[in-house]
C-alpha cells in the first residue's frame, strides 16, 4: 500500500506574477474591452443601437423618474408626435408617483400638511400656470419642462423633442440639486 499523496504537479503557464510595466496591463484591458464591444453573433447593428438607447433611457433621470418611465406614460401617435396635453399628463403622473414615494419614505409626518398634493388625475390644462409651477419632478417644474420643448401651432411636437428636453432637464436637475442654497440650508437645519 502506498500512502495517498496530495502532491500535484504544478504547471507553469509562463505568466509573470507581477507585470513589469503598465503597458501590458493597458493592452490586456483594451483587448478585453474591445472583444466585449464586438457585436454578438446574430445581433444586428440596429439591435445594438436599440439596446444602447434602451439602457440610456432607463438610466436618465429627473428626480425618481427615468426617461423610459416618461416614454411608457406618454401618448405617442403613429407619426411619432406628442401633444402638450399628453406630455402634461405623463409629467403629472411621474411627479405624483415621486411624491408618493417621498411621503412613504419620510421619517416623520410633520410638515406634509404644507406640501401641495400632486395627484395623477389633475387637470392637464395647458394654460394653468399655477399648476405648472407647483408640479415638480426632482427640481424641474412642469412649466420649465414645457418651455424646453418646441411646440407647433397645434401644441404638438416630435417625440424626439420631448426626449431631448428630458435629457436637458435631467442634466439641469443634477446640477441644480447639488448647487442649491436651499439644500445647504436644509443640511444646516437638520444638524
Amino acid at each position: 500500500e502506498s500512502p495517498v499523496s496530495d502532491h500535484r504537479r504544478k504547471l507553469s503557464f509562463k505568466f509573470p506574477v507581477r507585470p513589469t510595466d503598465s503597458t501590458s496591463i493597458d493592452s490586456t484591458a483594451t483587448s478585453l474591452v474591445s472583444s466585449s464591444t464586438l457585436p454578438e453573433e446574430g445581433l444586428s447593428l440596429l439591435e445594438m443601437k436599440e439596446r444602447d438607447l434602451e439602457y440610456k433611457h432607463r438610466h436618465t433621470f429627473i428626480g425618481t423618474a427615468s426617461l423610459d418611465d416618461l416614454l411608457d406614460r406618454l401618448e405617442i401617435s403613429a407619426t411619432h408626435k406628442s401633444t402638450k396635453t399628453g406630455v402634461i399628463k405623463a409629467f403629472i403622473h411621474l411627479a405624483s408617483t415621486e411624491q408618493i414615494l417621498a411621503r412613504q419614505s419620510s421619517p416623520t409626518s410633520d410638515g406634509w400638511e404644507f406640501v401641495q398634493r400632486t395627484v395623477s388625475d389633475m387637470s392637464p390644462a395647458s394654460d394653468d400656470y399655477l399648476m405648472q409651477s407647483h408640479v415638480r419632478l426632482g427640481v424641474i417644474s412642469l412649466q420649465s419642462f414645457l418651455e424646453m420643448v418646441p411646440w407647433d401651432d397645434g401644441d404638438q411636437t416630435d417625440t424626439v423633442n420631448v426626449v431631448d428636453a428630458f435629457c436637458a432637464a435631467s442634466h439641469l436637475d443634477q446640477s441644480l440639486s447639488r448647487e442649491s442654497k436651499a439644500r445647504a440650508f436644509r443640511s444646516w437645519m437638520v444638524r
